[in-house]
């Protein structure tokens, strides 16, 4: 089982990289202070957000797990490889130790984030945010931003890395002669 959630390659990290970059390059444009960004919405058009709201997600380095998506205040995002057709099976207990991530609108993404971010309808009418149709949750052991504590618990919660393809998607390598 190949994946470049739990363990990345060269390619990965410098996929990683890239995407890093470009997440700072945002960064430093949304600096300006009377610009407004113009955030697209899954399936929705856009929204306009103001440079005084934060970003719902948002792409970050942490040295042992090179670019991850996080939230708002820089705590890590994780995936649970038990959730089903992008609907979330983390409740009661898991959800105490796994937050899952809510907005009350649409989630507000960097321009330049690579993915597809929308929102599932939990049990309790909460709308928990996805990433290419995976919920994603925060870990309640992360005390502070770029925390991962999370990576790997039970073979289960990963952190959310926007250069890979979630690890259903993810196949091994193989060549078939040819220099391509």
């Amino acid at each position: 089982m190949l994946t470049c959630l739990m363990k990345p390659t060269r390619r990965t990290v410098l996929q990683a990289s890239a995407i890093g970059f470009a997440s700072s390059i945002v960064g430093v444009a949304g600096a300006n202070e009377n610009r407004q960004e113009t955030t697209t919405e899954a399936g929705s058009g856009t929204t306009e957000r103001d440079e005084t709201t934060p970003f719902t997600v948002r792409a970050t380095t942490l040295p042992e797990h090179g670019v991850v998506l996080t939230d708002a205040e820089g705590m890590t995002l994780y995936r649970f490889t038990e959730d089903e057709a992008g609907e979330s099976t983390c409740y009661d207990d898991c959800a105490e130790a796994w937050p899952p991530l809510t907005v009350e609108e649409s989630p507000t993404i960097p321009d330049g984030l690579p993915g597809e971010f929308a929102t599932t309808e939990r049990e309790d009418g909460s709308m928990q945010v996805t990433y290419d149709g995976t919920p994603l949750y925060s870990f309640a052991r992360d005390e502070e931003p770029g925390d991962a504590n999370g990576q790997g618990v039970g073979d289960v919660w990963f952190v959310v890395n926007p250069a890979c393809p979630s690890e259903d998607e993810t196949t091994e390598e193989t060549t078939t002669g040819g220099n391509y």
